[in-house]
């Protein structure tokens, strides 16, 4: 039997802000300035004037062994790549070579991009990214200098195993291997936040891998509520590491430090950052960790592996193609937006976690917005649209009597204790949903003091002028949307006398709240091994793994969905750094029990 011939290499499929395309000879300038660099001269000694490149350019696109490109980051070129089929180049002589395999060349341009993990990232999504573009093929594969330790490192982080040494007549060469299934100890869905804090936990200790698959297209944190002038709700002091290790590099006041703002920030004296800097603080730490990060990499299916003894493993794949195999799986989704019943959601009505993104959209000033809601969110999205638009009426529309305020008391915030999960862990069911019940205030449907009495003041100043813009309908709800002449119409129902009216609107914000995600959704068939509780929530032991059937040894963790058994502060910031903690440890425990055994076994 005969098979077809591969054609030429494909150009890999890259998340944003990646993008890549082939090059023309009229890009050789570019190519011969950076291969003039001695970063670059060094390792691929071919500081070749523009015309010489010009050539090799020209009979590269000719021919069908490789295709040579420019890579850029977020509109930047940043690096020359050479995608090679292997079955054409004298690297298949060295190794079984699959007919499909493909290989990569690359050269970071300047200077300044190296040591900043963008070249394990820029790989990691590159041999994703060829992997999705071309299905049959198995393997990617790299051949850097064995002398270029910088290069194989970041190979290394971008998920290649080593598998050997290759001589050449020009040099000794590390072969490295990238399978289209990777392999980790660690794999967390998610990386927001509570994830973000478990791989600076992790990476104080020893003995793991961990990668982590985010759907988004980089790290960002509410991105369409980061507003102007608002705070977080937690100390600085509440970040990613401090509360559990004060003296970490990746604490809020090191962030601070390196970014020559410490003085600044004491003079400010204040607890609470605005949520802009707090984001970019997170964006920080989250650029450290970039290497184990696939971005743009949107979790379709977890599937599990069953071996001699069970479900020893997970495979988790993702909507490029991507696979990955671990012993330990860790999910961290976040929270999913909430619509009214009977609301839909369209170009003119959407969730507040929209907001920004929806009104960089609007191209006339409103005359009238509708926000729905009585909690933080909506508060400040009223705040904001009306300050945004001086000229528009904003009404609010909620069932309470007026917006309440969060309990932020000393007292009060001891629920958010790491020793308070200790306690509520331990208590009886009936005691649980006391503890709930009583400091729902702390969290839910209510509002900071301050801004409560910022849109009090603001709405009683335009009482005394006359002009009011601010129109607060409480004891109220939205029964009903539809579309208008020039936006929607929201038909508002008064919950003490049953009368209806009519809202003209140009768009409708609800801030009415998020769910939890479906843990048993994503975990897919995983799900049947895991044990539940007579409500069908999952059982979940204190170090946050869920309970499984005893034939699976592979260990799944939940950070966020726990309030059940772990309290009012399982999906907030409060306890992310304590909780990252007692998960990393319990995650690396439980490694070294399995390499004891296996020793045992082995012996």
């Amino acid at each position: 039997m005969t098979y077809p011939e591969p054609g030429g290499p494909p150009l890999p499929v890259l998340p944003p802000p990646w993008t890549v395309r082939p090059l023309s000879p009229d890009d050789a300038g570019l190519v011969a300035d950076w291969m003039s660099k001695p970063h670059v001269a060094t390792a691929w000694d071919q500081a070749w004037s523009r015309e010489r490149w010009a050539e090799e350019i020209a009979r590269q696109v000719a021919g069908d062994h490789s295709v040579p490109c420019v890579a850029s980051y977020d509109g930047r070129p940043l690096a020359y790549l050479e995608i090679y089929r292997v079955v054409r180049d004298r690297l298949a002589a060295h190794y079984p070579a699959g007919r499909f395999d493909l290989g990569v060349h690359v050269a970071i341009g300047e200077p300044h991009d190296i040591g900043r993990g963008l070249g394990s990232a820029l790989l990691r999504a590159v041999a994703d990214g060829l992997l999705a573009a071309e299905p049959e093929c198995s393997q990617v594969v790299a051949e850097p200098n064995v002398v270029n330790v910088a290069s194989q490192r970041a190979f290394r982080n971008a998920g290649f195993q080593h598998a050997g040494e290759v001589v050449f007549p020009h040099k000794k060469a590390a072969l490295l291997i990238r399978s289209r299934v990777d392999v980790a100890d660690v794999v967390g869905i998610g990386f927001g936040p509570a994830n973000l804090a478990l791989a600076v936990a992790l990476a104080e200790r020893d003995g793991v891998t961990a990668r982590f698959l985010e759907r988004q297209d980089g790290f960002c944190w509410h991105r369409d509520m980061l507003l102007d002038g608002a705070t977080v709700q937690v100390s600085f002091l509440k970040d990613l590491v401090t509360m559990r290790n004060p003296t970490s590099e990746f604490g809020f006041l090191s962030y601070l430090a390196a970014k020559d703002r410490l003085v600044e920030f004491i003079n400010h004296k204040t607890l609470f950052p605005s949520r802009v800097e707090f984001n970019d603080y997170m964006s920080w730490v989250a650029g450290c960790f970039s290497e184990q990060v696939s971005y743009g990499s949107e979790v379709v299916s977890v599937r599990p592996i069953v071996g001699g003894a069970g479900v020893d493993e997970v495979e988790v794949v993702t909507s490029l193609g991507g696979r990955v195999r671990c012993r330990d799986l860790v999910l961290a989704t976040g929270l999913r937006p909430v619509l009214p019943s009977g609301v839909e959601p369209s170009d003119r009505v959407w969730h507040s976690d929209e907001l920004l993104s929806r009104l960089e959209k609007v191209d006339t000033d409103p005359r009238r917005v509708v926000v729905l809601g009585a909690g933080q969110s909506a508060a400040e999205v009223v705040e904001y649209v009306h300050r945004r638009y001086p000229h528009a009426e904003v009404c609010a529309v909620f069932g309470r009597y007026g917006y309440s305020p969060a309990d932020d008391s000393p007292f009060a915030n001891r629920v958010f204790d790491p020793a308070a999960v200790d306690t509520f862990y331990g208590a009886p069911d009936a005691v649980k949903e006391r503890v709930l019940a009583y400091h729902r205030n702390t969290n839910y449907s209510v509002v900071d003091l301050e801004l409560i009495q910022e849109l009090y003041r603001r709405g009683y100043q335009e009482l005394v002028t006359g002009e009011q813009r601010l129109r607060v309908l409480n004891l109220s709800t939205v029964d009903q949307v539809r579309s208008g002449p020039d936006g929607v119409v929201a038909d508002v129902v008064s919950l003490a006398t049953g009368e209806r009216s009519s809202l003209e609107a140009d768009f409708l914000v609800c801030a009415t709240g998020y769910r939890e995600a479906d843990v048993f959704s994503l975990l897919g068939e995983l799900g049947e091994y895991c044990v539940r509780d007579e409500l069908g929530r999952p059982v979940v032991g204190r170090d946050y793994r869920v309970r499984t059937v005893p034939e699976v040894s592979c260990r799944i963790y939940l950070q966020g969905p726990t309030e059940h058994s772990h309290g009012i502060s399982s999906g907030l910031l409060s306890t992310v750094a304590v909780r990252a903690g007692e998960i990393a440890r319990s995650i690396v425990d439980g490694a070294r029990s399995r390499d004891r055994e296996a020793l045992v076994v082995r012996s």
